[in-house]
């Protein structure tokens, strides 16, 4: 961070944002570091023993919106004890660094604040039983999963369970009371019978892992610091998954085909940040489904198609609909809203089990009920988005080395730390942004009625993440628009625009007077998915940033 402040503008403004609302100039005023484990697999993923692993540690600064990895399998206690060295790293942060903003220096503080990674690597990091075992979240302290408890047993409650109310959570304290106690009965009694209390507590004793290191537990709390990545719940191979196999079950019994899903889609166009016409997500109802297997798509390609899969039920004819289907189509509504509003993750459940029964419940569905309680503990809830892209330049590298020495850890991060400070460096906005020509800075002169410019008139086809010929809602006017070029003169940045009149329910039709205009390109809400209905009517489909 040091040496990334003191070379990147971009970085630069970053901190300065940052400062200019959470101020970390002192001990008393520390930042947050955000941590994220995941596993990254180079090679070909598609061999029926790809040994090759490599685990990432990646953080960043919660303020801000590789280590050893051939060695984890050696280590006395794996990628816990792993995790417990990089918090070491960290804790050294609490004393403070000094960093290049753009005005001064200064000494900035922080400390340990989350850990955000997939259920995999949480399992790992505190060694819990995790997903696979009886008791499956380790933020409960009886919760069990229903295939091993049908009906609930004493103070045991389901995973299968969405009050809230009838949780029984656990807290810092009970964890390490539970790791202490194990502790205490290592050694003792038959290895079976140690095995099975770790089973029935849902925790593994695990002598050089983070949560027995006392000096740790002042800075690191398992409880209050760890969270559940919304993403992974969700989107990789999550609950939106298993709804939307559901949902095509019961699509089938009532006569429509997964096709006529497909060619909906299909006519949709996307923003050109995610490949415009050409966006995978269109493609993700092609290939027909067994009634046996799952639903399959990635998380990206699930945020990109949900929005167009609502949008196909609002315009179905709903005359000849079963109840069933009904209830089914009102449940995918309720996802979607989840999806629109984290904050309220487990909207969706309830209906989920009234229309589907609890059979279909993966332990994510239990997950999701925690999402809630986690953004009002953090004030937000961070998803692996960004880092999980980040895997693409660890592979890239470590695709290469196949020696599974020390030496390959320290090449692939020494190939991945150079890289993301070589991204820091480029400052994109200003390579964007390019002279305009001379008819346009007449036009701009006397747009403005100025004798002359005081600054120099650049254009560019993106910014604020809206391409040209985008289709983006528009917040002032209130409109939805599509964008034909960016202007910035100065601090002056505008966009302008092709306005649409609204027509209907998400239907739009183009102006034919008077509607090209400049707008605030800060106005910009984002872009939108559409399908032109001729050549001068769009739909739109319904998204977070904009509803019917």
């Amino acid at each position: 961070m040091h040496h990334a402040s003191g070379t990147c503008p971009g970085f630069r403004r970053l901190l300065d944002l940052a400062a200019a609302t959470n101020p970390a100039n002192s001990t008393l005023s520390p930042w947050h570091v955000a941590i994220y484990f995941d596993e990254v697999g180079p090679g070909n993923q598609l061999k029926i023993h790809n040994k090759r692993k490599l685990w990432a540690v990646y953080y960043s600064v919660k303020q801000f919106g590789g280590y050893e990895l051939d060695i984890v399998n050696g280590l006395k206690g794996g990628l816990s004890h792993l995790f417990l060295r990089c918090l070491q790293i960290f804790q050294r942060l609490e004393t403070g660094i000094t960093l290049q903003f753009n005005d001064c220096i200064k000494v900035c503080c922080f400390k340990i604040g989350i850990l955000i990674a997939d259920e995999q690597a949480i399992k790992l990091c505190l060694e819990c039983k995790g997903a696979s075992g009886k008791m499956c979240c380790f933020r409960c302290q009886t919760t069990i999963q229903a295939r091993y408890a049908p009906t609930p047993i004493g103070r045991l409650i389901l995973h299968t369970e969405h009050d809230v109310s009838k949780l029984v959570l656990h807290s810092d304290r009970s964890v390490w009371q539970i790791v202490d106690h194990l502790a205490t009965q290592a050694g003792h009694g038959t290895k079976k019978a140690f095995s099975e209390l770790e089973v029935r507590l849902g925790w593994n004793h695990v002598p050089n892992g983070v949560l027995l290191d006392q000096d740790m537990r002042a800075h690191f709390k398992p409880i209050s610091h760890v969270s559940y990545d919304w993403m992974h719940v969700y989107l990789v191979a999550g609950i939106f998954h298993k709804e939307i196999s559901a949902l095509l079950d019961l699509m089938s019994k009532h006569g429509i085909r997964q096709s006529a899903l497909h060619d909906w889609c299909s006519h949709f166009v996307w923003p050109h940040l995610h490949g415009g016409q050409g966006c995978s997500a269109k493609d993700v109802f092609r290939k027909k489904r067994d009634s046996d297997s799952e639903f399959k798509c990635a998380s990206s390609e699930a945020l990109g198609i949900y929005p167009v899969i609502r949008s196909f039920f609002q315009n179905m004819n709903m005359e000849n609909i079963g109840h069933d289907m009904r209830l089914g189509i009102n449940s995918f509504y309720c996802l979607c809203e989840v999806l629109d509003s984290l904050k309220h993750a487990a909207t969706g459940s309830i209906a989920v089990a009234a229309i589907y029964g609890t059979d279909s419940y993966v332990p994510k569905h239990h997950f999701s009920v925690h999402l809630p309680s986690l953004m009002e503990l953090h004030g937000m809830l961070i998803s692996c988005f960004v880092h999980e892209r980040r895997h693409k330049i660890t592979k890239r590298f470590a695709n290469m080395q196949h020696s599974g020495h020390e030496s390959m850890d320290r090449s692939v991060l020494r190939e991945v730390v150079t890289t993301h400070i070589f991204d820091l460096q480029t400052d994109e906005d200003d390579s964007a942004w390019k002279p305009a020509k001379p008819n346009l800075v007449e036009a701009w002169k006397n747009h403005l009625g100025l004798p002359f410019l005081t600054h120099a008139l650049l254009v560019a086809a993106t910014s604020n993440r809206c391409h040209m010929d985008d289709m983006v809602a528009v917040t002032e006017p209130r409109c939805i628009a599509q964008v034909l070029f960016h202007i910035r003169y100065g601090e002056t940045r505008v966009t302008l625009v092709k306005c649409f009149e609204k027509t209907g329910k998400n239907t739009f039709k183009m102006n034919p007077h008077d509607n090209e205009l400049f707008v605030s390109t800060s106005c910009l809400q984002g872009a939108v998915v559409y399908k032109r209905l001729d050549a001068e009517s769009i739909l739109v489909a319904p998204q977070s940033f904009y509803t019917a």
